[in-house]
């Protein structure tokens, strides 16, 4: 995340995936989530940035334009 090299490690697509399966078993049980909500969402602006393929890491980006903030 340092390097802001985005291109290589663990799909974040995947994450996505399992986060979303993490909210429906919640909804399923009735068991409040609060932390996996908000993860979801972050990686949900991630996929809509089209970066399905990028590291994980790429959530920085999001959570940088979320703040007003610019890579340095």
């Amino acid at each position: 995340m340092l390097e802001r090299q985005f291109d290589a490690g663990l799909d974040a697509s995947l994450h996505h995936k399992d986060a979303h399966i993490v909210l429906q078993c919640a909804a399923e049980s009735k068991t409040y989530t609060p932390g996996i909500a908000i993860a979801a969402q972050t990686f949900n602006a991630l996929m809509a940035r089209g970066e399905r393929r990028w590291d994980s890491g790429a959530i920085l980006q999001v959570l940088e334009e979320m703040s007003g903030q610019r890579p340095q």
